[in-house]
């Protein structure tokens, strides 16, 4: 957090500072994170530095102006917020007036999560914090204005990353980042404040979060380890297609009860996830073995065959058996590729050429996810990496101070005119006078004379 200045001169300005402290459960099948935490708040109060109030007592929160919760738009239902409790000068540098003012809340915020490099993904969880009031006509916080600003010395960023780290075995959990930002609203045109604009502000806090994938990688060697087993089929010849399919069945059935021992550990989406891709190469693998192992199985018998028929003595006298011309280029191709397979041997192509052909590309696809799982982590790491974001329309400020000191005038205005003190009321047909007719039609009170 950085600081925003002496609040003592920024009477209109509400520094705000969302904390972390637990976040018990991330579940990203169903996009949930529970997590608790305080919203910490300092700003100035005039009337506390005039009356001597004296330092570190707690004052009633209905005896101040202090701010509403704001509105968590990121949360499944309404947080559990506790009652606030405000404190005069809480640390030894705060000056008189400045007050200090805590929340504890608990919420289930919903979190989109894209889990298309599961499990090596980075995801960033986001509450919203929604000041609804601020900057609204018909509000008593209309002018102020919320800043990311550091409220207490015993809220560093080091002791939320050891405490936020020992709570999750399954994520790592990083320094948050603060957004903030505000936003121009429609003009509200049958307020008191006619032809003037509001504002809404908003505090975004953000927590990156990466997974912890080791379990996840040794899921992945386990089935990768029984897929490159079905290589070992290759030692029976191409002839014992009952031998080889009957080691690739096992090992097939070997994967498909490892695929749903872990199912209730995987995320259930509608598209593939690293891991997924992971999984289908190796049953493809499996596969591929399978179908080439029949393919060779008849090789091996169209080049017996061949070499029987060359063996065979044939009978003097006797003609061989006319053979029609081949049906366009489909039966040429195919009258050519037996003569190929009937003259070359099975075993000896096997072992020089599709043997290393099918190790080399399962070696290049494990290669080429490590690859792609070191890029991964990178890409992570340039999303986990960052400060604080600096505030947006900054320059907004000054005009909402502006909107405050009016603010507080029409207050005193309308304070004095239910009182009777008539020498607080503005001249007929000025602004003020139109304004404060306005607010005392709008509360009902009985328009005083000027």
């Amino acid at each position: 957090m950085e600081a925003i200045g002496d609040l003592t001169t920024l009477p209109h300005v509400v520094g705000m500072q969302p904390v972390v402290l637990k976040v018990t459960r991330i579940n990203e099948l169903n996009q949930l994170v529970q997590c608790e935490g305080l919203l910490l708040a300092k700003w100035y109060e005039p009337e506390l530095a005039d009356n001597g109030t004296p330092a570190g007592v707690e004052i009633p929160a209905a005896h101040l102006h202090v701010p509403a919760f704001p509105r968590m738009s990121t949360a499944m239902e309404q947080p559990e917020v506790q009652e606030p409790v405000v404190i005069h000068q809480r640390q030894a540098d705060d000056p008189p007036g400045v007050v200090f003012c805590v929340w504890k809340w608990r919420a289930d915020v919903e979190v989109e999560f894209g889990l298309e490099n599961f499990p090596f993904d980075t995801q960033l969880v986001n509450i919203v914090f929604w000041w609804g009031t601020f900057g609204r006509p018909s509000s008593p916080d209309l002018g102020r204005f919320a800043l990311p600003h550091s409220c207490s010395a015993n809220t560093a960023g080091a002791t939320l990353i050891r405490s936020l780290q020992s709570l999750s075995s399954e994520w790592h959990l990083y320094r948050p980042r603060v957004f903030a930002w505000s936003l121009t609203n429609k003009t509200h045109a049958g307020s008191a404040l006619k032809g003037q604009n509001g504002r809404k502000q908003g505090v975004l806090l953000e927590i990156p979060v990466a997974r912890r994938y080791g379990y996840y990688m040794n899921m992945m060697r386990v089935m990768g380890l029984i897929a490159s087993l079905g290589f070992c089929a290759f030692s029976a010849p191409p002839a014992h297609l009952g031998e080889r399919l009957s080691a690739i069945f096992a090992l097939l059935i070997s994967l498909i009860t490892f695929k749903f021992s872990v199912s209730d550990k995987l995320p259930k989406v509608a598209y593939l996830t690293r891991f997924d891709l992971y999984m289908h190469a190796t049953f493809m693998l499996l596969g591929v073995l399978a179908i080439n192992f029949a393919l060779m199985k008849l090789w091996s018998e169209i080049y017996t065959e061949n070499k029987l028929a060359k063996l065979a003595v044939k009978e003097p006298g006797a003609k061989e058996e006319a053979r029609g011309p081949a049906a366009g280029w489909w039966g040429s191709f195919g009258a050519g590729a037996r003569a190929w397979l009937a003259e070359n041997e099975p075993v000896t192509t096997e072992r020089a050429y599709i043997f290393p052909a099918m190790v080399g590309c399962w070696v290049a696809f494990n290669v080429y996810m490590a690859v792609t799982k070191r890029s991964l982590l990178y890409q992570g790491r340039a999303i986990l990496g960052g400060e604080i974001k600096p505030l947006r329309n900054y320059r907004t400020s000054s005009v909402l101070a502006q909107r405050w000191e009016q603010h507080k005038s029409l207050e005193s205005q309308k304070l004095a005119a239910t009182s009777g003190d008539t020498a607080a009321v503005p001249r007929a047909g000025t602004r003020e006078a139109e304004v404060l007719l306005a607010l005392q039609k709008k509360s009902g009170a009985k328009p005083s004379k000027p």
